[in-house]
């Protein structure tokens, strides 16, 4: 920064506060902290800056140096609620400022927020050298000088280095400063995403109580269940050397390259190269490589679980056990920025002393997918209940939502399973006598067609040669003209823009210039996904807030909201509330939808675990849909002025 200061006398601090509220100023505030987990890690200082160039530090909890009193800090807060506060990642401040100092902070605009929808880089230092060009200090660098070895020993944090170190000063005031003059750049580009914007504005509050409040579970029942997990994971490992005829070093780029390319007379599967390394030249074995080639051959989906159980076990899994609270409670870190879709994201967490306080709970696998239910072992306290709302075939909706298909728009609007449905289209039979395997061969038209899936890889899936996949593929589109109409005029879209938007206005990048053909069919494809994927994951926000209006609001302290998985919200309830919730909790996750549209359909599930075996479905007799009448209606009060125009937006 310019010019920094720092306060620890007790009056100018809250001379500060009031000259802001006077002022009516915007104000950026940062936090440094013990470490990186809220509910054991503490504020040891916060600066603000509202002017460019210039900044506060206040000290509290230096070890050495002077500190300002907490009680002066409370009020410092208490009074800067009146005005406009910027953060930079909020969702962290808001709750270390909460926990450290008991104190709620409104967030008026969160520049982390505005960097991702602008697809910009979302770190404050990728920032800063964009658009202030000015190279900021990684905070490694300022321990690593200030601390030397003692960096590297954990519980050693900011809180060691002296508060009147003058270095520490001009680091913690740079992030207030350049956090103020990016807000400052990046506000005035934000009007044509103000739709998504207000969406996740107003989702801070909640995704703060969400990973404060952690998930319940049985702790010794979750050490057996990770034991149990690995040696699954090693009997998977069996069953894939069993298919190569040897031991196959999977981890090896190379060794699994021969195998899954190789000719068959050498022992390999003679799949199709999809990508090969820059670096090498040699085929790609990526995890995106592997999902394209699970379509061709069922031994690569054991391949890509077995790589993402091994590194599950060996990254946080087995870390787990000793991050179980004293309440029995797990933690996670949702971020509702995590993925370019606008899908939740989870990450695992450590503490100052390298405790691993949480798991990326979205990697927890389902009972049918694994031996081994882990989900079991997430269990409601005594006297409460497990509840999962899971929206039913969400993006085959949206699909039928904004192609208006007849046959999708048919199939949702009688209740039929879409995939039964595509079955009893495809195979020509009635719907009440398509079989499960008929099903999910259903399953498999629908994901990969709609998605991209070529004649080459269908006829893997299938088993018949690609003349009758590509027959397949025809008859197909031929039966859903609508949907082929969508999938083309998204593809266009996206070369004349290079961007895709979701029906609420949330973009990505799609950068076709310079690209070889098969990568630019695969961009094209990628951006139909992530408009539908994308749009699925708006939804669900829009539900989260209605969820919370209506649910969180009203039952403070008889339900909790405890985790989401993709189209998932799980909640705990209080037991004699759980009817009345449960019923609140599905109307407000039925989003109402235009009439030309096909409903949007929340499965609801109780049971004593997270675990789908314990569950029972929620079915109410007298249970009434609400009717739409307008946006603005049916969306959360915060949102309306936003998004009352919408309707009409057609893509």
């Amino acid at each position: 920064a310019g010019a920094c200061k720092k306060l620890s006398a007790n009056e100018k601090l809250l001379q500060y506060a009031d000259l802001l509220v006077e002022s009516n100023a915007i104000i950026a505030l940062d936090t440094e902290t013990q470490g990186l987990f809220p509910l054991t890690d503490r504020v040891v200082g916060f600066s603000f800056s509202w002017k460019p160039g210039f900044a506060v530090y206040v000290p509290v909890r230096h070890i050495e140096g002077h500190n300002c009193p907490q009680d002066i800090v409370c009020e410092f807060f208490e009074r800067i609620k009146k005005i406009r506060i910027v953060m930079h990642n909020a969702k962290f401040d808001k709750a270390m400022i909460y926990t450290s100092f008991g104190k709620n902070l409104p967030v008026f605009a969160d520049t982390m927020i505005y960097a991702a929808l602008l697809s910009e880089p979302k770190g404050l230092k990728d920032l800063s050298f964009k658009f202030l060009n000015i190279k900021q200090r990684h905070f490694s660098d300022l321990m690593k000088e200030k601390l030397g070895a003692k960096w590297n020993s954990l519980g050693y944090t900011v809180q060691h280095i002296n508060s009147d170190d003058p270095e520490l000063l001009d680091y913690a005031c740079c992030d207030a400063d350049y956090t103020f003059q990016v807000f400052n750049i990046l506000y005035p580009k934000m009007k044509p995403y103000k739709n998504v914007l207000k969406i996740e504005e107003n989702l801070i509050d909640i995704i703060v109580r969400l990973n404060l409040t952690g998930a319940p579970v049985d702790k010794e029942m979750l050490e057996k269940a990770i034991v149990d997990f690995e040696k699954h994971t090693e009997q998977l490992y069996d069953e894939i050397c069993e298919v190569a005829g040897r031991q196959l070093a999977i981890n090896s780029p190379r060794d699994l390259g021969n195998f899954l390319f190789g000719s068959k007379q050498d022992g390999g599967l003679a799949l199709p190269v999809i990508e090969r390394s820059q670096k090498t030249g040699a085929p790609s074995t990526s995890k995106e490589v592997l999902a394209e080639l699970s379509e061709m051959h069922p031994v690569v989906e054991k391949i890509d679980a077995w790589r993402k159980d091994t590194r599950m076990l060996k990254a946080y899994l087995k870390k787990i056990p000793a991050g179980v609270d004293e309440n029995n409670n797990i933690f996670t870190e949702f971020d509702p920025l995590g993925a370019v879709s606008g899908r939740f994201t989870s990450s695992s967490i450590e503490d100052k002393n390298g405790l691993c306080r949480g798991l990326n709970l979205q990697n927890i696998p389902k009972h049918k997918k694994r031996a081994i239910d882990m989900r079991a072992a997430f269990v409601a306290p005594e006297g409460w209940t497990f509840v999962k709302a899971d929206y039913s075939q969400i993006e085959y909706r949206v699909m039928a939502c904004l192609s208006r298909d007849q046959y999708m728009c048919q199939s949702f609007r009688n209740g039929v399973d879409f995939h039964t449905f595509t079955a009893h289209m495809m195979y020509e039979i009635p719907v009440e006598e398509v079989t499960s395997e008929q099903r999910d061969m259903g399953k498999v038209f629908n994901f990969g067609l709609s998605y991209g899936m070529t004649a080459k890889g269908l006829s893997w899936r299938l088993g018949c040669s690609e003349e009758e996949a590509e027959r397949k593929i025809e008859i197909y589109f031929s039966k859903l003209p609508n949907l082929v109409g969508l999938i083309n005029s998204t593809k266009q879209r996206a070369l004349q823009n290079q961007a895709t938007s979701t029906f609420f206005g949330r973009t990505r990048p799609i950068i076709l210039d310079g690209l070889p053909v098969a990568a630019r069919d695969k961009m094209l494809r990628r951006s139909f996904n992530t408009m539908i994927q994308g749009t699925a994951a708006d939804f669900l926000k829009i539900a989260l807030l209605r969820v919370n209006d209506r649910v969180l609001q009203k039952y403070k302290g008889k339900v909790k909201f405890i985790l989401t998985v993709h189209d998932e919200l799980d909640f705990i309830v209080k037991n004699e509330y759980r009817d009345e919730i449960l019923y609140a909790i599905k109307q407000a996750m039925e989003v109402p939808t235009p009439a030309d549209w096909v409903p949007l359909v929340a499965d609801v599930e109780y049971g004593s675990n997270w675990s789908d075996e314990s569950h029972v479905k929620f079915d109410p007799a007298d249970y009434k849909r609400e009717e739409f009448t307008s946006w603005g209606a049916v969306l959360p009060q915060g949102l309306k002025t936003s998004i009352d125009d919408l309707l009409n937006n057609s893509l």
